[in-house]
């Protein structure tokens, strides 16, 4: 949560089938198996999981020693008991430095979003205007699929619908032989802040000659060149 106190329960995971992955109705009363690395005042009751320190800022509790691959859903019920905004729901969750959330009623309760941060590096993805009521429950939903897409919903409606980078990838590569010229193109990106080392190898061929390099740059990892902007990239 950031700056409000939150409830959660009826938390569950399942798969793109609805077979059940992870669910958890907290009725031993404690919170085995999360990780509270970020802090807060978390706390398990009735079968609800709280964060109640309205002064905590960007507090996640992490479910740990799960993975539950690159196709699935999460679904809960949400409850704002006060504070200036909402809720925190987190997903794709590598560490502390790698994960997305999606941000209901973020930016003084005037906004829904999904963030990621990479590498302690937070990015606004996508986001729609909407506030909370304090002590409604709130239905959430977050879909993830392969390939990065991401589609998230609040009472049933969708809030944002979008790729997101994956965390496990850290370089990204294409390359094709043109036919006429017989000249090797070879593409790389890293999206990231830090520079990555890597190493080509050949094993299906024989290079000659000498390669040129190009290489272009941008202020974010999601910026692209469009008919409108064909120099943001470059």
């Amino acid at each position: 949560s950031w700056g409000t106190a939150v409830i959660y329960y009826n938390i569950v995971v399942k798969d793109m089938e609805g077979n059940i992955l992870y669910e958890n109705d907290f009725s031993e009363g404690n919170l085995d198996g999360w990780t509270l690395e970020r802090g807060g005042n978390w706390t398990v009751k009735d079968g609800m999981m709280a964060q109640t320190n309205r002064s905590m800022y960007g507090k996640l509790a992490l479910l740990e020693g799960q993975n539950f691959g690159m196709n699935y859903i999460i679904e809960l019920d949400a409850i704002k008991d006060s504070g200036d905004e909402g809720f925190l729901i987190g997903f794709n969750a590598q560490d502390t430095k790698n994960f997305a959330w999606f941000n209901i009623g973020g930016w003084g309760n005037s906004q829904h979003a999904v963030e990621q941060t990479l590498s302690g590096e937070k990015t606004f993805i996508k986001g729609e205007p909407g506030s909370l009521t304090t002590g409604k429950t709130y239905k959430v939903r977050i879909e993830v699929r392969d390939g990065g897409m991401v589609r998230t919903l609040l009472d049933n409606t969708v809030v944002v619908d979008k790729a997101i980078m994956p965390n496990e990838q850290k370089l990204y590569l294409a390359s094709n032989i043109s036919d006429e010229s017989g000249r090797l193109y070879v593409k790389v990106v890293n999206p990231y802040a830090e520079k990555q080392t890597t190493r080509f190898n050949m094993k299906s061929g024989k290079l000659t000659g000498t390669g040129k390099l190009h290489m272009l740059t941008s202020g974010s990892m999601y910026d692209e060149n469009t008919m409108a902007q064909p120099m943001k990239v470059a």
